[in-house]
């Protein structure tokens, strides 16, 4: 008579059974063990490894381990992975569930837990990293721009919406500013869509937007140049139009952000090269003068520890 095997698919561990003589027994596995942990992985070179060894292993192999899949089972998930912290182990994607049309970025860190990071009521887009990686920011419901700490998980928001009137998951054209502190975005004026500025607005969260191009034009692809201290576009400005039907000339613009930026792109070769030699000069000169400055520090250091020391023995 064929036995019946029972299967206990547990969340972090798992149990296979049979009955026997009318009572349940419980099977160990390949190492003698009563329980296996839920979690499967796969090598570099494809093997497979199951249990306690795919746990041990999972640190150093995040992007190939599987863990806690039993709280997935059962629902149906469009997924779109943005970014795996190999250091951390923390993996962000991009998820909905086909019934529902919305959006939410998650992490999952190495251990399997889930953790969402924007509201899955809202639909979230076009997810981008901050330079130095501890925030993200991401459209919210297409035409809100919304940046989240991932230490904190505190939310705030960016802009209000007023000037970005698009139904698509690209709405607009946005990107962080080298130092994290701007953004550099494509915004619409008087409700004229599709035709657009530039602008830049402050990561802090003061919502208010500076429009750089007040020129009503189609802006887009924007982009920050310089070390931040310039942004560069693409606009139909000065193109050729085609005035019978859709269409026209493009060209690429950079506007600057502060005069020194302006005053040294407008440099010649030979003077920009001279620049560069003044600049490393001064640079060099003041670490000389840091240098001494530290060895006097020590030196002094030094002199008072002798002092205090020859006044204890005296004493």
């Amino acid at each position: 008579m064929a036995k019946t095997i029972g299967i206990d698919l547990g969340t972090t561990n798992s149990c296979v059974s049979v009955i026997e003589g009318g009572r349940p027994v419980i099977i160990p596995n390949d190492k003698g063990a009563r329980t296996t942990p839920s979690v499967v992985a796969f090598t570099k070179d494809g093997e497979l490894i199951v249990g306690e060894a795919a746990q041990r292993q999972a640190a150093v192999n995040s992007q190939r381990t599987i863990s806690s899949v039993k709280r997935s089972m059962g629902t149906n998930w469009n997924v779109n992975i943005v970014r795996v912290d190999e250091k951390k182990g923390d993996v962000y994607f991009m998820a909905r569930r086909e019934a529902v049309a919305k959006q939410a970025l998650y992490k999952v860190d190495r251990k399997g837990g889930i953790t969402a990071l924007t509201d899955p009521q809202y639909h979230a887009t076009n997810v981008k990293f901050s330079p130095d990686g501890k925030e993200l920011a991401y459209l919210e419901n297409r035409n809100i721009l919304k940046v989240v700490n991932l230490e904190t998980k505190k939310v705030r928001q960016i802009t209000d919406g007023t000037q970005h009137y698009r139904n698509d998951d690209y709405c607009f054209d946005y990107e962080w500013s080298p130092d994290g502190k701007w953004f550099a975005l494509s915004l619409i004026t008087n409700m004229r869509d599709p035709y657009s500025d530039v602008g830049i607005v402050s990561a802090n969260g003061d919502m208010k937007i500076h429009n750089i191009t007040q020129s009503a034009y189609i802006t887009s692809y924007v982009k920050w140049a310089l070390d931040g201290n310039a942004i560069t576009f693409i606009s139909n400005r000065y193109g050729m139009r085609s005035h019978a039907s859709w269409g026209s000339q493009d060209d690429a613009f950079i506007a600057f952000l502060n005069q020194e930026a302006y005053d040294k792109f407008r440099l010649s070769k030979e003077d920009y090269d001279l620049l560069k030699k003044e600049e490393k000069m001064a640079k060099d000169v003041a670490e000389k003068s840091d240098d001494k400055k530290d060895k006097k520090d020590k030196k002094d250091k030094k002199d008072e520890k002798k002092e205090k020391a020859k006044n204890e023995k005296q004493r």
